[in-house]
């Protein structure tokens, strides 16, 4: 349904008398519109002030699904409005059918599926989508025309689509400029770019004179540097350029183009590419080389953004991070599968990091004064290789075997301190040199991070965010509270969602909380570790009387929480101190965080495995290891301001006695990002410092470091990583230093050898005790499931096969009550048993490889039109689950041809494309989990004949007047079909691995569930509110 304020602009045209051409960005649905915006106005006739909603943006459709979607917002727009008005006669007889038929015209094969072919039928040119939405924003324009001019809204657009001057003049002419200039542009490219004069002082070519380009765009890359024509055609998804035209200047020939492409918060990254083809980037805002002859006229609103402007997974070519770093990459970041999405990979250094890119892609400029810094570091280094060497008299490599001590955990402190302080010394010289001063003040804020020499490294490589760091040597950082937090949009994303509600009115002069009942019981031991942070000067001890005095209006005095590090110790004194600044006080309600920060997850763990894989295969077999290493307090590294130091206070069992952090803390919400910034910074300084010779595959997940490499030698680009660190005095935890060809890293097990990932047999081992425990007990604590959920979620991360069977877990979580014990369901205890056969199955799974476009192997479509008596698994009537029974049709088809097919005998796993019109199962198989039945058995049955086959399905959607082929099976027409092409097929015979046994239990299941939400005689056994109870965590009384 459209937002009320998108009603408001088509009521008051209607009001009016006077139509005008609404932008699609301005459709915008209920959904979109959270929270609409008002205005006030001043009724002219009689004077008064009356509030309306004000206008709403949202952001274009970029694929035709989009497009649909929004199409429909502007068909109910106006059908509501002919029914508020029924008197106004240019919308009567207006219905949906009219825009669906709209939508059909410019999603078919008139418009969006017009293909240009060669003598041969193939495929030489497409229209890209952008065009698509050009056209439709002037089909839409003519309508406007025709209403004002008293025609029907429905005779208005039968009349557009039906005009063939509208369809040359801004569809066919535009697209066929692009097929001439295709054909024409490699012979023409070079005559053009000796008759203009081109201007390289600046690293900016441009041409001069008439006609030159002006606009926002104006200061991006047209031409290649000997003044080719780029190609901006090449990474558009909807044309088919990728770089092989077979023109002189194909990377294969080794010709080659700088293209500029916007991408991820706002960085402008230089993409080269094949100067191949002239396509347009952006309609209305053209900036596809210098030539503009296929705008035929005024395409639509300006606001209309490009598929590649939103996307880089499609990048191709090599591209530059910003228009002052270094760093300048050959082709595009490594790619992860993220619910069923390609994307570009996290690694912990933010956007700009050269982590995110295949090492044989990461290149720097070249600058004098980074070059001396980079020699220094390297040197330093070579020397502390020689010198452990050279201490040794049997001639045993004395590096490697630090490296394996090392990887065995057998390091209890840092091999590099001589070596690393001189060569830190050597490098605050060089920095002198350069004006540069990189030395610790006495007025600085402590900490271990030499925050100057940092910030000196990161100058010299021209990173975009270095400047802050001398500020937090010199003062700290604000926590966000009365200040506002930064965005810097060259490192992260821009955040947008946010957890909390936050809080507008004036902060409290004083605040105080008392600490809660966990740490009063550990009381001895809390202030035993606080006394060690006061030595340290982590924490300040002051009077309650000195803290008001400092801190007036700003003293939040929150409570203190004790949770045991590990139960299962002999150590009963181990507990970690939390800091409640969210509950006890409103400190975090009162922070806003702009920038969001990503941290690498198993998908991106996945990325990086596929990738080293590849260099395997291109290289041939080597060997390679993984380091896995920690920094030390990481939070509590970043100082904080001390105006801010009176909102993380604290107290024990003395209330006179007020202690207040001086460093960043668990419990704040701004801790995490500042350190993540720090962070971000360091690991783009020790990839620049390591370049190719040295480079490494590295992820940071919080203050969890994962490094990876392979060759001769690893070990010493391993080394020369926690070198780097040791030089900038970055702390790191050298007891937990370990390493392998197989290693647990943020709780998951990875494999470098075989290029999997999965469990430990630890955690496969708990849960089948923890089953067989519960299954003799005959049902579980409704907390205690609640957290065996959360850790198979885990699980699911990992092992994408076992994401389905949580589908009816947590449908049956839903409607039990945390502090009861429940009975297991039969279906629940089915699926538990299956999990645990699955996990114990296949523990680890290999990474997948990216698919190969090779077509669709099959189409799939279903028919609703018997009774619940004739169809399978159907809930009621078939038509009320018509998407189960078409992902149904799709799990026939994945038994029926997925056996001794073209694909069976490949040697790895393979992608198998199909094709449905069932847009909700494309959707569900991205993120392959559903809780609705039986969509969630059917799912699961499909999940358990793709792990056994060894294969990933990739179910794409096409609108249903495109996928002919299955309609006309569905409705039995076989004219066009071969006889003898036909698979007889017994759905009683068909061999289920998981339907036939679960079906019955899933179904009694789904109906006890609805009975619970539903039924007032359910609802009516506990009418008393919950009691509060203490919580026992799962994590600390059955760590797994």
């Amino acid at each position: 349904m459209p937002a009320n304020a998108t009603l408001e602009q088509v009521f008051d045209m209607v009001d009016n008398g006077e139509f005008v051409n609404m932008s699609l960005s301005e459709f915008a649905s209920k959904e979109n519109a959270a929270q609409e915006p008002v205005a006030a106005v001043i009724d002219r006739s009689t004077g008064a002030i009356k509030v309306k909603k004000g206008h709403i943006q949202v952001p274009m459709p970029t694929n035709a699904e989009e497009l649909r979607v929004r199409l429909r917002v502007v068909a109910h727009s106006f059908v509501l409005s002919s029914l508020r008005y029924p008197h106004v006669a240019v919308l009567k007889g207006i219905a949906p059918s009219h825009f669906h038929n709209y939508a059909d015209y410019l999603l078919g094969d008139f418009v969006l599926g017009l293909h240009a072919r060669d003598s041969t039928g193939g495929i030489v040119s497409s229209p890209s989508f952008d065009l698509v939405v050009a056209y439709e924003y002037q089909l839409r324009k003519h309508v406007t025309k025709l209403l004002n001019a008293g025609q029907t809204l429905v005779a208005a657009l039968e009349t557009s689509m039906a005009d063939p001057v509208l369809k040359e003049r801004y569809f066919v002419t535009p697209s066929a400029f692009r097929l001439a200039e295709l054909a024409t542009v490699g012979n023409s490219r070079r005559e053009r770019s000796r008759s203009r004069r081109v201007r390289r002082d600046l690293g900016l070519t441009r041409a001069f004179g008439k006609g030159q380009s002006k606009g926002k765009f104006a200061a991006l890359k047209r031409l290649t540097e000997d003044g080719q024509q780029i190609c901006f055609a090449f990474n558009n998804p909807h044309e088919k350029c990728r770089g092989k035209c077979g023109s002189a200047s194909d990377p294969e020939a080794g010709g080659g183009a700088q293209r500029a492409v916007p991408v991820e918060g706002g960085v402008d990254r230089n993409a080269l590419a094949a100067p191949c083809a002239l396509a347009s980037a952006k309609d209305g805002d053209r900036s596809s080389g210098e030539s503009q002859r296929q705008m035929a006229g005024p395409q639509g609103p300006e606001n209309v953004r490009s598929a590649q402007e939103q996307h880089l997974t499609g990048a191709g070519g090599p591209v530059r991070i910003s228009d002052t770093s270094l760093f300048c990459p050959t082709s595009a970041p490594m790619k992860a599968l993220y619910k069923g999405k390609w994307r570009t990979i996290n690694d912990g250094g933010g956007l700009c990091s050269p982590g995110r890119w295949p090492v044989s892609a990461r290149r720097w400029q070249k600058s004098e004064a980074w070059a001396k810094f980079q020699a220094v570091l390297r040197k330093g280094f070579l020397r502390w290789v020689l010198e452990t060497s050279g201490a040794r008299k049997d001639g045993k490599d004395a590096v490697a075997e630090t490296f394996w001590r090392m990887a065995g955990g057998k390091m209890t402190s840092s091999p590099f301190h001589g070596s690393a302080a001189a060569t830190a010394g050597e490098a605050d010289a060089l920095l002198l040199e350069f004006g540069i001063d990189a030395r610790r003040r006495p007025t600085d804020q402590c900490s271990e991070i030499n925050f100057r020499r940092l910030a000196g490294g990161l100058e010299l490589l021209r990173d975009p965010d270095y400047a802050y760091l001398v500020e937090i040597a010199e003062r700290g950082v604000r926590i966000g509270v009365g200040s506002d937090m930064p965005r810097v949009p060259a490192v992260f994303e821009e955040k947008t969602k946010w957890n909390r509600e936050f809080v507008d009115t004036d902060m409290e002069p004083e605040q105080i909380a008392a600490n809660y009942a966990s740490a009063r019981e550990h009381m001895s031991v809390v202030r035993r570790q606080v006394e060690e942070e006061v030595q340290k000067g982590l924490v300040e001890r002051m009077s309650l009387e000195e803290a008001r005095a400092r801190f007036p209006g700003r003293l939040a005095i929150a409570a203190l929480g004790a949770v045991p590090k590990d139960v299962q110790s002999d150590k009963p004194d181990l507990v970690r101190v939390v800091f409640d600044g969210s509950y006890s006080t409103d400190i975090n309600s009162r922070i806003k965080v702009l920038d969001q920060v990503r941290s690498p997850i198993i998908d991106d763990i996945g990325a990086l495995q596929r990738q080293i894989r590849q260099d395997v295969c291109e290289k041939g077999q080597c060997a390679r290891f993984a380091l896995l290493y920690d920094i030390a307090m990481a939070h509590r590294l970043v100082p904080v301001c001390p105006e801010d130091w009176g909102l993380q206070a604290f107290s024990l069992d003395d209330p006179d006695e007020v202690f207040v952090h001086r460093r960043g803390t668990f419990g704040i919400a701004s801790a995490g990002y500042w350190w993540a910034r720090v962070a971000s910074g360091a690991v783009r300084l020790c990839h620049a410092l390591a370049d190719c010779d040295l480079a490494v595959y590295h992820l940071l997940y919080s203050d969890d470091g994962w490094l990876t490499s392979m060759g001769d030698h690893f070990w010493r680009r391993m080394l020369f990583w926690l070198f780097v660190l040791e030089v900038f005095e970055i702390p790191i935890s050298w007891r937990k230093v370990r390493g392998g060809t197989e290693v647990q890293w943020i709780g998951y097990q990875l494999s470098v050898a075989t290029f999997s990932r999965g469990i430990s047999s630890k955690k496969v081992k708990w849960f089948t005790e923890w089953l067989h425990k519960h299954v003799a007990a005959g049902g579980v604590m409704g907390r205690d499931f609640q957290a065996v959920l959360g850790r198979l979620s885990f699980v699911g991360g990992a092992l994408q096969h076992v994401r389905p069977f949580l589908g009816p877990l947590f449908a049956w979580n839903s409607v039990l009550r945390p502090e009861k014990f429940a009975k297991f369901p039969l279906a629940v205890l089915l699926v538990l048993r299956l999990i645990q056969e699955e996990i114990s199955r296949c523990p680890m799974q290999v990474v997948e490889r990216i698919p190969v476009e090779e077509g669709d192997f099959f189409r799939v479509d279903a028919k609703a039109d018997k009774t619940s008596e004739d169809s399978p698994f159907a809930k009621g009537e078939p038509f009320r689950v018509i998407a189960s029974l078409e992902l149904l049709a799709v799990v026939v088809a994945v038994i029926v041809f997925g056996q001794d097919q073209r694909w069976w005998h490949r040697r790895g796993q393979l992608w198998l494309p199909a094709i449905t019109d069932n847009l909700g199962n494309s959707f569900v198989l991205e993120r392959f989990m559903s809780c609705a039945f039986p969509l969630s058995m059917v799912l699961m049955e499909l999940s358990a004949q793709l792990g056994h086959m060894d294969l990933h399905l990739q179910l794409n959607w096409v609108p249903r007047d495109q996928n002919t082929e299955a309609d006309a099976l569905t409705n039995e027409c076989f004219d066009e079909f071969n006889p003898d092409l036909r698979i007889p097929v017994c759905f009683e015979s068909l061999p289920f691995l998981v339907l036939t046994q679960l079906m019955q239990a899933a179904q009694e299941l789904d109906d006890s569930i609805q009975f619970a939400k539903t039924s007032k005689e359910a609802k009516a056994k506990d009418p008393l509110p919950r009691p509060k109870r203490r919580k026992t965590s799962l994590r600390w009384t059955e760590p797994w």
